[in-house]
Formats: structure tokens, sequence, C-alpha cells
């Protein structure tokens, strides 16, 4: 299990290291003020995942709000194999994750 504040700032490096790169001018600064906002939020999202009914089963966040790392990248690498995953963000594009934005992400996390 691993910290939400470890999970926070290997997000941040993540998106710092990876996305930032990629945005240019309003975009960058944009997406900057919403990452934050979000991953600033992460216990609210860590809770609300501990407490779904179809999430809760997997034992994927505990009562201290530690998120297990290892588990979810121990599922989420071998989908990640399969197909890259575009995600749209409105009013900027798409970006095309892939496994190897998987272990970069698990790295950032591990290495916060």
């Amino acid at each position: 299990m691993v910290s939400i504040n470890k999970v926070q700032a290997g997000l941040s490096r993540y998106l710092d290291n990876e996305i930032m790169p990629k945005l240019s001018g309003w975009q960058k600064w944009v997406f900057s003020a919403a990452a934050t906002a979000y991953i600033s939020d992460a216990s609210r999202v860590a809770e609300k995942v501990r407490s779904s009914a179809a999430l809760s089963p997997l034992s994927l966040v505990d009562e201290a709000n530690n998120i297990d790392v290892e588990k979810i990248y121990q599922h989420l690498r071998p989908a990640a194999e399969k197909c890259p995953a575009p995600i749209s963000i409105p009013g900027m594009g798409t970006i095309t994750l892939t496994v190897s934005d998987v272990d970069m992400l698990y790295n950032c996390i591990m290495q916060s």
C-alpha cells in the first residue's frame, strides 16, 4: 500500500514530465490548473473508490486511504499492453496513453 501523498506526488511528477511538455500556451495553463485541482482532491476520490459497491471488494484503498498501487499496476498493465487508450480532453484534443505511460506513472509513484 502506498500513501495518498506519495500517489499525489507521483502523479504530479508524471504529468509534469510526460504530459505538460506536449501542451503549449493556454492549454498548458488550463490543464495544469485542472490537474492540480483533481490531484488535491485525491483523498475524496480514494474514499469514493473504497466505499464503491463495485470497487470496494477489490481492496484497492484501505481505511487510511492508502492505495494498493501494486495491485492496480498488475491488472492495468496487461490491459494497456493490448491497446492504447485515447483520452479526449475537451478543447485540447486527444492524448493517447500506452503501456509505457502505465510503466512511467507506476515508476513516478513508487519513486516519490
